[in-house]
């Protein structure tokens, strides 16, 4: 072995040990400081979740109701916990949570709950429903479930992360501070259905730019496979991450015109499969706003007048009109900060300092030109990556104007920045240019440092919010 591999191991594991140090122990911390619910949308989450413990895959839909009986005391948490948000004078002292922690399951008295993205594909959410279900074998209160699927999630994330930093070719300190940036963190510590999303787009990054220099067809094979599977599997998630299918393009390219043909019809075939699968789940279980019965409408991420099908037809009818909402939505300050962290029910802010550090930090990687900073792609890959990066944006914003916007609404209400998780590394991984050199040592320590002090941050946004 080289002194160049050598050195290439040492780093590769450091990094990899820095990562999982840093992320499971600041993410154990908020797993248990983050209220229960205080994350976007975690009643729906954990609802998911726990009737996947019982065996039901998919929510119940009846002709004015879309949602699934959940036990009474786990309905009682979330309203002890439900006033919080929008309202920074409300801390978690004021709530009795020896109380809670005491409370018994009791699963034989049930309450409807209420469900208005109910469509989505079971997949998110096997990590946090295995996380409960070994609560539910000792019989643990509701509040111990909660932090026992955020744990499922959290180790989840964890080892798709690791994996994909295991597989980089070259360590990626670029990539352990996306993973690790304050709003990534928190949500990987939740019960969200997006932090399966989030691990497999880092998987997809390394296993496309470890498969962008092969030239054997078996090795092509087998990268393309795995990459297949993963991007299928975030297409199921989530459709607007389909774009994801052209990195096949990646592994496919020096292998040959078979590799290629092979890629073009894997490529295809995940994007049926995804759509289809889509296509009836959504025809089986989505709702319209003026569907469900008016008590229960309350919550509802949807506006009155949404109709899917007729919001397709106008964007194809005025494209322009679509990109002009699309890019003043982009615009908004809160978005980005949004996507490096505000964290809670999107009211609890990092210290101000926090942000201009976090935009700086990532900036001096994406210039550093060393086997420890970013990420070296081919020419091709970084090309692809841009594209894939930008055409995902596109997909999410018209996913999210269809199922949550009124026809030919004038704004694009929902989207926020923690959606560009998953796609930051496909975007800056693309702008990396390595321009200064700086040695690996001092990288090796100034990089863990700097982690620190964001994980400090992210830790202190919590604790101000609700402490």
């Amino acid at each position: 072995m080289s002194i160049k591999s050598t050195l290439n191991a040492g780093l590769r594991r450091w990094v990899l040990l820095v990562f999982l140090l840093v992320g499971g122990l600041s993410g154990a911390g908020l797993i248990l400081l983050t209220p229960p619910v205080q994350v976007p949308d975690e009643s729906m989450h954990i609802t998911r979740s726990f009737l996947m413990t019982e065996g039901q895959w998919m929510l119940e839909r009846g002709p004015d109701r879309l949602g699934g009986y959940l036990p009474t005391s786990m309905v009682k948490l979330f309203g002890v916990y439900a006033a919080m948000p929008g309202h920074p004078e409300r801390k978690v002292r004021d709530v009795p949570w020896r109380a809670l922690w005491r409370e018994n399951l009791d699963p034989d008295q049930r309450t409807f709950i209420n469900h208005a993205s109910g469509f989505f594909t079971p997949l998110g959410y096997l990590a946090p429903a295995a996380g409960m279900a070994v609560g539910r074998v000792f019989d643990v209160s509701p509040l111990a479930l909660l932090y026992l699927g955020r744990l499922g999630n959290l180790l989840l994330w964890l080892l798709l992360v690791g994996l994909a930093l295991a597989l980089c070719p070259r360590p990626s300190w670029l990539l352990v501070v996306l993973a690790l940036a304050p709003m990534s963190i928190f949500q990987a510590a939740s019960t969200s259905h997006d932090v399966l999303i989030n691990g497999l787009a880092w998987l997809a990054v390394a296993l496309a730019w470890r498969g962008a220099g092969v030239t054997e067809l078996p090795a092509a094979r087998r990268y393309n496979l795995a990459l297949a599977l993963v991007i299928l599997a975030m297409a199921l998630s989530k459709p607007a991450y389909l774009p994801a299918v052209l990195l096949l393009a990646l592994p496919a390219w020096g292998a040959g015109p078979r590799a290629r043909w092979e890629a073009l019809a894997l490529a295809v075939g995940v994007g049926v499969v995804s759509l289809v699968v889509w296509q009836l789940v959504v025809a089986k279980y989505f709702m319209t706003y003026e569907q469900f019965s008016p008590e229960l409408r309350n919550g509802l991420a949807a506006q009155p007048g949404v109709d899917p099908l007729a919001q397709i037809r106008y964007l194809v009818a005025h494209p322009l009109h679509f990109l002009g909402i699309f890019w003043r939505a982009l615009a908004e300050p809160g978005v980005i900060y949004s996507w490096v962290g505000v964290l809670g029910w999107l009211d609890a802010w990092l210290p101000r300092w926090a942000y201009p550090f976090f935009a700086g930090l990532v900036a001096a990687l994406l210039v550093v030109e060393s086997p420890g900073a970013a990420p070296s792609f081919p020419g091709r890959a970084r090309a692809l990556f841009g594209v894939v990066a930008l055409a995902m944006v596109l997909f999410l914003a018209a996913s999210l104007y269809g199922q949550w916007n009124a026809v030919g609404s004038p704004v694009l209400q929902g989207f926020q920045g923690r959606y560009f998780i998953p796609i930051a590394p496909f975007l800056l991984g693309a702008c990396s240019v390595r321009l200064i050199p700086l040695p690996p040592r001092l990288l090796n320590v100034l990089v863990p440092v700097a982690l620190l002090v964001l994980q400090f941050a992210t830790w202190l946004a919590i604790l101000r919010r609700y402490y």
